[in-house]
Order: C-alpha cells, then structure tokens, then sequence
C-alpha cells in the first residue's frame, strides 16, 4: 500500500496522523572525530539514537524513511510525546543499518561521557532504536532480542531498546512486543528514571 492510499484510509477512519516538520539537522562531533547527527529538543528528557538511514531513503536529512518516519511519529504519540519532546541522535559513521555485526568491524563510538561534558545534551532516559543503535549505546554485540524488554544504564542513565520503525514495518507481529517497550520506557520516565538494570 502505498503512502498516500495509507493517508486516505486512516483519514476515512478519522485517525489523525502527525507528519514531522522539516527540520535540519545539527551534527555533533564527539571522540575520535565521530559524528553524531541529531534533530530536535537538545534540552529534551528523551534521548533517541537510531541507526542511519538507508541510502536509498528520499528523505536522508530525517532519521527516518518515509513510512518509517510516519510509524515514529505514530510511535511517539502513542506515548504523548512529539518531535518537540525528544532529542534525535542518527548515527551517521560506522556499520549501516542492515549489515550483520563481525569482530573485524569498525565499532561506532557513542559516549554519553563525551556529549555531556560538552553540555550538549542532558537526557533522562535514552531510548535505541534498532540493533545497531542498541549495540553501539551500549558497547556490546548481544543481539537485539537479547536487549529488549530490559533496562539497561550508561552513565546512571537509563536505556530502553526498542525495535527499529522500518523493521517494524517488514514485521507486523513485532509491533505489539515494540509497543510495550515504548511503554515500559514511558514507565521508566513517569517513575524519575528508576528502572532494574540488565
């Protein structure tokens, strides 16, 4: 189904959807010349990494694809939060999206440590969207499954790992399991950020 039928069928149903605004990104340089590249509220509680786009997105300058971007935003609502409540961090060097994980590979370096002695960002919780995103916030190679439905902490900081919008898509059964991450995230949040770690 392509986007614009999708729009009319949940127009029909009165289902409003909330479409980003088009707004430029701002690249952060961290350790060792990494650039991360984010979007939104710097001063946001929430903290989102996801992984690049793929080359083949129309709309590279936002996190996500087409109809992965409406899903986030679907995502976020879902939540009560908007593109305003958050801040977006793409990451934008390394290993794209759909490369499986090999001992040989260049790690992508993110440090909490580094984006917050340069006053950039103060989240208080981080949420990571997809394999990649989850193994580089949290330096390791378990794989996604083994991640979710879980809290984890980097820097006292809690992290939910959530599954990627363009999987959920490829993937309906696993949009139930994505929901009550967003959920248990939103949990974490209301409750001041407490969570049991991983």
């Amino acid at each position: 189904m392509d986007n614009a039928l999708r729009l009319q069928y949940l127009e029909a149903m009165g289902i409003d959807v909330w479409v980003p605004r088009q707004k430029s990104a701002s690249n952060l340089v961290i350790n060792q010349g990494q650039t991360l590249s984010g979007m939104g509220n710097q001063k946001a509680d929430w903290l989102i990494v996801v992984e690049a786009p793929s080359s083949n997105d129309s709309m590279s300058d936002l996190p996500f694809g087409n109809n992965a971007g409406l899903l986030f935003s679907e995502m976020l609502r879902a939540i009560d939060l908007s593109y305003e409540d958050v801040f977006i961090i793409r990451l934008v060097d390394g290993i794209a999206a759909n490369h499986s994980s090999s001992s040989d590979e260049v790690e992508v370096q993110f440090s909490m440590g580094d984006l917050n002695s340069q006053q950039l960002i103060r989240p208080k919780i981080i949420m990571a969207m997809g394999e990649k995103a989850a193994q580089t916030v949290l330096k390791t190679r378990q794989p996604l499954a083994s991640l979710t439905g879980q809290c984890h902490y980097i820097n006292k900081i809690p992290v939910v790992i959530v599954e990627h919008p363009a999987y959920l898509l490829s993937s309906l059964l696993e949009k139930r399991k994505a929901m009550q991450d967003l959920y248990y995230a939103k949990q974490i949040h209301n409750e001041g950020n407490k969570c049991e770690a991983g």
